[in-house]
């Protein structure tokens, strides 16, 4: 095994420290066939879970690689990557500051060693073939393609989040690469690497002529999550705002669509308010949310999730409703000019 001080000694690539590859699994000097990249922070139960499907997909004669790029988790995904190690035979853990997403795949294509890339998030689970559909595709001469990402439930607002993109290439959930082409895009910018680095990239492409090829055997799923109910923060996170401003910067042509959409949302947004200042409004909102709740719970149920919506979240819900739909669309709009 490689001396885990070398995951420490680092050097500059893009924004933020990467760490040297540490290859975890020691395998056969063959070039591989593709390199599976995997930004990861935190979700270690995730990341367990994501890397047992893959076992299959890259097991030995596939010739493919998985770089697990850490995004300044700490020791946990290091452990997860070193305990998975001897199920791979190739098998490539880095780690740097925590800089987002974005940065992290960027620091897994430096790692890689296969001029085809596929993109996975860590919180996902991918279904037998997808390897071999995605690089087939690639090997076809297709310079980007993509894959279904589902979910077993669809997303339910307000109390879960799950993602489902079919015909789309939307997220970075399920891509692949030719390494050309993705070096010729530069990479996931590095300015915007928190928030919206894939819809960038992907909007970058079609400008740039590239038409994703949708595979439709290589399906990622993506496991629902319950969400917190809490009201929007007036400030935000620093790092998302400033990565938005540098979007809608570079894309001034989304940014007016987006101010459009949101005008409708904003109007909604008060008339919500002010129906819920009166107390019949208020008790009409806590009893909807209660209603979407139960039929929320019945969706999880017939789709075997194993989790429920609390009935406090869902009066929680209801009470600050009024609120939170001014305030998120409020936000949104200052966002969107503050450039």
């Amino acid at each position: 095994m490689a001396d885990r001080d070398l995951v420490r000694r680092a050097d500059t690539v893009g924004r933020g420290v990467m760490s040297e590859p540490l290859e975890t699994s020691p395998g056969s000097s063959t070039r591989p066939r593709a390199s599976i990249v995997i930004p990861a922070f935190r979700r270690t139960d995730d990341l367990r879970a994501l890397l047992d499907t893959l076992i299959p997909e890259a097991a030995a004669g596939t010739h493919v690689e998985v770089v697990v790029s850490d995004d300044g988790s700490g020791e946990g995904v290091a452990e997860v990557a070193t305990v998975y190690a001897a199920r791979f035979p190739r098998l490539k853990y880095i780690t740097g500051e925590n800089a987002g997403p974005g940065v992290a795949r960027n620091r897994g294509v430096a790692a890689a060693s296969s001029d085809i890339l596929l993109f996975v998030d860590s919180d996902c689970l991918v279904q037998p073939g997808w390897v071999e559909g995605l690089v087939r595709a690639i090997e076809g001469g297709a310079t980007i393609a993509f894959g279904p990402t589902r979910s077993p439930v669809p997303w339910l607002e307000p109390f879960v989040h799950s993602i489902f993109f079919e015909d789309e290439l939307i997220g970075a959930t399920n891509v692949a690469f030719a390494r050309r082409t993705f070096e010729e895009l530069g990479g996931f910018r590095a300015n915007l690497s928190f928030l919206a680095e894939d819809r960038d990239l992907f909007t970058r492409a079609r400008a740039a002529g590239h038409v994703p090829l949708r595979v439709a055997d290589s399906v990622v799923n993506h496991p629902p999550r319950l969400k917190k109910i809490r009201l929007p923060s007036l400030s935000g996170d620093t790092r998302y705002l400033r990565d938005l401003r540098s979007f809608y910067a570079t894309h001034p042509d989304i940014r007016e669509q987006d101010i459009r959409a949101n005008r409708a949302l904003l109007t909604k947004g008060a008339l919500k308010l002010m129906v819920g200042m009166t107390p019949i409004g208020l008790s009409a909102f806590v009893v909807h949310s209660l209603l979407r709740r139960r039929d929320v719970n019945r969706c999880l149920a017939d789709a075997k999730v194993g989790f429920r919506v609390a009935t406090s979240d869902a009066i929680k819900y209801g009470l600050m409703q009024p609120v939170n739909d001014l305030l998120r669309w409020a936000i949104a709009a200052a966002q969107m000019n503050a450039i």
